[in-house]
C-alpha cells in the first residue's frame, strides 16, 4: 500500500508545485494584458478607495464606518480559524 500511497503523493506534488503554478502565472499574464494592466494604471485609485476610506466617518443614520466594517471581518475571521483549529 505504501508504493500506491507514494506514487499518489509524486503525481500530486507535480500537479500541485508545477502545473499549478504554470497555470497560475499564464492566467495572471492573460488577465493583466486582456485587462491593459489595470491594477498598475488604477494603482492609486485603488489605494485611494480601499485604505484611504478606512478612516472615513459615515452621515447616514444605521451605517457603519469603513473601520468598523474592516474589524468586524477580521474579528469573524480570526474567531472562526479559533474554533475550527480546537478540534
Amino acid at each position: 500500500m505504501t508504493g500506491f500511497e507514494d506514487l499518489i503523493a509524486t503525481i500530486s506534488d507535480f500537479f500541485w508545485t508545477y502545473v499549478l503554478s504554470f497555470l497560475l502565472i499564464i492566467t495572471g499574464l492573460v488577465y493583466t494584458f486582456r485587462l491593459k494592466f489595470f491594477q498598475f494604471r488604477m494603482f492609486g485609485h485603488i489605494i485611494s478607495k480601499t485604505i484611504g476610506q478606512v478612516f472615513k466617518k459615515n452621515k447616514h443614520k444605521g451605517t457603519i464606518t469603513p473601520f468598523q466594517a474592516f474589524t468586524s471581518a477580521l474579528a469573524s475571521t480570526a474567531g472562526a480559524t479559533n474554533i475550527v483549529g480546537v478540534p
